[in-house]
């Protein structure tokens, strides 16, 4: 996944070859003597490595899916119930820990949309939360479009097969 800055990101449950030289950031709780990572993420320019990240997941969170998006030098990597914001350039890590497990990164223009299994979260490039709208759904939320200044998308209410639509406000996240 290749940047404007000329930075790519790939996302990979095993690493070799020289990566395995580069220090690793480390995010996330490490178990008890160290253990593997969950999975690792790497970060380079024109194939050389810039930075490795090992990401252990929390393991007591339900991980549905890992996720990476690279916004020019700040990567987001969610996975479990958290998302990691990394400035790639200083090798600062925010973490915001979420209401339910991560879903997907939909992206925007100044930021990122982040959908967990009951939420959607607006997140600047640096890592803030701007908002957060709770509780659209029980296990599942995905979001179809945003046009107009509003958020339209689907949330699991009754599962199976329980999907409903909802429309949020895109400045503040209320319906």
């Amino acid at each position: 996944m290749p940047s404007a800055q000329g930075l790519a990101a790939e996302l990979s449950r095993t690493i070799a070859g020289n990566w395995l030289r580069e220090v690793p950031l480390i995010c996330g709780p490490i178990p008890a003597g160290r253990g593997t990572p969950h999975c690792f993420v790497c970060v380079s320019s024109n194939s050389a490595p810039v930075l490795r990240v090992d990401v252990h997941a929390d393991q007591s969170a339900y991980c549905f899916r890992e996720e990476i998006l690279l916004i020019g030098e700040t990567l987001f990597i969610g996975v479990g119930r958290s998302v990691f914001v990394i400035d790639v350039g200083r090798r600062h890590v925010n973490q915001c820990v979420l209401d339910c497990y991560f879903g997907y990164f939909h992206t925007l223009g100044d930021g990122v949309l982040v959908c967990t299994g009951a939420s959607v979260y607006r997140m600047a490039i640096d890592g803030s939360i701007a908002w957060i709208a709770k509780d659209l759904g029980v296990d599942g939320v995905v979001i179809r479009e945003v046009r107009d200044g509003t958020i339209f998308g689907d949330a699991e209410c009754d599962p199976p097969d329980g999907w409903r639509p909802f429309a949020i406000s895109l400045d503040t996240g209320s319906p």
